[in-house]
């Protein structure tokens, strides 16, 4: 599971550009849709970095408890999951997609250190 982390960012990276020229465009029916499976995208990822299993009855709580996570996520969650057809949403996931790198990097030196 932790491992599939580098996929799911590697994908927002492809979609990343293509997703922003959407919202300068004003394509909202595209970028809503691309928007809302990059949102899950994210929180399959971020559910792996801590090694759950995303399909596991947790409630949007459980996230803020995590111990790998974005600094305010159920709040920035919560924004781009009601909001995703916004511009602000679109910048608030490519900084949650931004962090979450730095923290699968941090975590993926930390489990080596542990020897797991």
């Amino acid at each position: 599971m932790f491992k599939e982390v580098k996929a799911y960012i590697d994908d927002w990276k492809s979609h990343e550009s293509e997703l922003a020229e959407c919202f300068r465009n004003k394509q909202l029916q595209y970028s809503e849709k691309e928007m809302i499976r990059q949102i899950k995208q994210f929180k399959t990822a971020l559910y792996f970095c801590n090694e759950i299993n995303p399909k596991e009855n947790l409630k949007p709580s459980d996230v803020s408890e995590m111990e790998y996570r974005p600094v305010n996520i159920l709040e920035r969650l919560s924004f781009m999951e009601e909001r995703p057809n916004h511009y602000h949403s679109f910048i608030q996931l490519r900084e949650c997609f931004h962090e979450l790198e730095k923290i699968y990097a941090r975590a993926k030196v930390m489990k080596q250190r542990k020897g797991i």
